[in-house]
């Protein structure tokens, strides 16, 4: 073998020894939760409707515009933390349903329209105090401006679901996932099973790649139960610090379909997209309040 070869071998040997040392490579994924700590994402969303009941056809849409935040109120010793969550600092919104169009901008200072007073509602207070863990588990979860009822599908999505266990790039885990759907013809309700599942694909400086993809685990065969969860499919990417135990960036999107629903041809597809991220030089500790921008 030449020189020219025995080198050219050795850097290969090296590259494939150093790829597969990091392939092997286990990783701890857990928030690191700091006491006073504020946490705030810049988060837009956009819903888009194609509605079709017989020879009609409607195609609403919705889009938001918003900053959030939580607060880390105490963390113990074994790492688990109580937060305070705002959903909204402040919101933009536009809708267009029905042929008409309306907007609200929080910042604005002016009385909303009925449409979207409840939402006005909610801008700038607190919505849930949780206790967390530091894999993102709800240990305690208390609603602090919605009805009881809906706390747990609040819970749903206050934080990442994170592995018990350490693990590799091309590692699974699984959340699942319980949703009460309303019976047709009655108020019983039937509880459907869906799992999220959870795949790294790869870490880069101290970034893990996170895909996240939503299963219905719960045979369905009856089209006014699937109509219900028309915006429970989720599926996208979430990008998490392993230093910083924080997610920096989330995007999500749908796209799903339901035909034959309520009485006669009917055909209803939702598309979805939502991203947040994280608020470069916002990560505050201390005591003061965040001020509304």
């Amino acid at each position: 073998m030449s020189r020219f070869s025995k080198i050219s071998f050795a850097i290969i040997f090296f590259a494939t020894s150093v790829a597969q040392a990091e392939d092997s490579k286990e990783y701890l994924l857990r928030y690191k939760f700091i006491e006073g700590q504020v946490i705030r994402y810049e988060v837009s969303s956009r819903d888009d409707y194609v509605i079709k009941i017989g020879m009609d056809e409607d195609t609403p849409f919705s889009y938001q515009d918003s900053v959030k935040n939580y607060r880390v109120i105490s963390v113990d010793q074994n790492g688990l933390a109580t937060l305070e969550l705002m959903n909204m600092e402040w919101v933009k919104t536009h809708v267009n349903q029905n042929g008409q169009q309306a907007e609200y901008d929080s910042r604005e200072n002016e009385e909303p329209e009925t449409l979207f007073a409840p939402l006005a509602s909610m801008v700038g207070k607190k919505h849930l105090r949780v206790d967390i863990s530091a894999t993102g588990d709800i240990v305690r979860i208390e609603t602090l401006l919605k009805k009881d009822k809906e706390v747990k599908e609040l819970a749903q999505d206050v934080l990442v679901k994170l592995p018990e266990e350490p693990v590799k790039v091309g590692g699974l885990w699984k959340e699942d996932v319980t949703v009460p759907l309303n019976l047709p013809g009655g108020s019983l309700k039937q509880n459907i099973k869906l799992q999220r599942r959870y795949f790294i694909q790869s870490v880069k400086d101290g970034i893990a790649k996170i895909s996240m993809k939503t299963k219905i685990l719960t045979p369905l065969n009856n089209a006014d139960l699937e109509i219900q969860l028309i915006r429970r499919q989720p599926e996208g990417t979430i990008l998490f610090d392993l230093e910083k135990g924080l997610v920096i960036s989330r995007e999500v999107t749908q796209n799903n379909q339901v035909v034959n629903f309520g009485q006669g041809a009917s055909q209803m597809t939702f598309t979805q997209k939502h991203t947040e991220k994280l608020l470069p030089g916002d990560i505050a500790t201390g005591e003061s309040e965040v001020i509304q921008k």
